[in-house]
């Protein structure tokens, strides 16, 4: 096991993703150092200004072993490029002839992206269906420990569920799959559910409606299309794959509502990940562990959950308990830091056979 590792942001702040990994690192008994100051912000979501609390409960976070430091010399390097890239990419090439030098990036746009092929890059909304050059590796945004320890105190995951559809967003301008469907399936979904937009504003509004509600609506996606055609227009020529299956896929997929869904024991709705190319280190099972949504039949979803829960009424509560299982076991903190970890390794080792296949 690795000692200690270093992170590092250009931004001044770290993502709520890096972070998650920092707390499972934390907990396999690796120190993290840093020169960033570590600013928790406000559990409301209000006023947080440092990055690290966006919207409660992902947001709650209290890392132990995050240690400041001036000396950023141990270890691997974490660089977490969420909110900005160096000024100077020179210096990060010069750390790398050093020693290993890891990659996040969970911004909007980090799908749009091109790295040298020696580097080890790790994006949120990773697709096998269109990505840009480079080696970049899967990993998901998970949830902080914080929140899974608050759930299994106040058995959040385990109280009554009263049977409602939660339609868990917040206005975006760039998820229009989620537009769509307000369109095409949430309307329907209201004759045979009874579907809440709402769940107030403070914390405790929201964990007592995320331990109500039976299924969540947890998808998100913005419908991106082949930038390859010679008819598109100049403005796009950097949105351009190199590997595009299209002729339009779903981008910007993954998002917090899913593992939120996840961790409180909900069945959560999301696009399905092997027909739109969804990668994760290791996704959850459709019908099993999360409701795929099939965009070509969506017109048939809403009476087939209606029908299942009229045959099975623990439809719901079955499929939530295998979502919030599949979320301990492969996207808690710990199974991610393990994940990145395990990436490291095999990538280290894949390096030393080339090395001695060309000596």
């Amino acid at each position: 096991m690795i000692p200690a590792i270093t992170v590092t942001a250009p931004s001044g702040q770290l993502s709520n993703a890096l972070l998650h990994i920092v707390q499972g690192l934390e907990r396999l008994g690796v120190d993290v150092l840093t020169d960033l100051e570590f600013q928790p912000g406000r559990t409301d979501g209000v006023g947080n200004s440092g990055g690290f609390n966006i919207y409660p409960p992902y947001s709650l976070l209290t890392p132990t072993r995050f240690r400041k430091s001036s000396d950023l010399g141990h270890g691997p390097l974490f660089v977490d490029l969420t909110f900005g890239n160096p000024k100077d990419w020179g210096m990060v090439a010069a750390e790398m002839a050093k020693r290993p030098v890891i990659l996040f990036n969970m911004n909007d746009n980090c799908t749009l992206a091109s790295y040298p092929d020696t580097w080890i890059v790790f994006t949120a909304n990773h697709s096998h269906h269109a990505s840009m050059s480079g080696r970049h590796f899967p990993f998901q945004l998970g949830v902080s420990q914080d929140l899974l320890t608050l759930i299994e105190q106040q058995k959040l995951a385990t109280r009554p569920r009263d049977g409602s559809v939660l339609r868990n967003f917040r206005p975006s301008w760039n998820q229009n799959v989620r537009d769509m469907l307000d369109l095409a399936m949430v309307p329907a979904l209201t004759r045979h559910f009874h579907v809440r937009r709402s769940l107030g504003g403070s914390l405790e509004q929201y964990l007592d409606g995320m331990s109500a509600a039976s299924a969540v609506l947890a998808y998100g996606g913005q419908l991106v299309f082949d930038y390859f055609k010679d008819d598109a227009p100049a403005q796009s020529v950097h949105c351009k794959f190199p590997r595009f299956k299209g002729p339009v896929e779903v981008m910007r997929w993954d998002g917090w509502r899913f593992y939120e869904a996840c961790a409180f024991g909900c069945a959560p709705l999301q696009l399905d990940f092997t027909k739109y190319g969804f990668s994760l280190p290791a996704p959850p099972k459709a019908w099993q562990e999360y409701i795929p949504v099939d965009l070509e039949e969506i017109s048939f979803l809403p009476q087939k959950l209606a029908l299942e829960v009229r045959a099975d009424p623990q439809f719901f509560a079955r499929i939530g308990a295998g979502a919030r299982q599949w979320l301990l076991r492969e996207a808690a903190p710990e199974a991610t830091a393990r994940h990145v970890l395990a990436t490291l390794a095999r990538v280290a080792d894949e390096a030393a056979v080339r090395h001695g296949a060309n000596a």
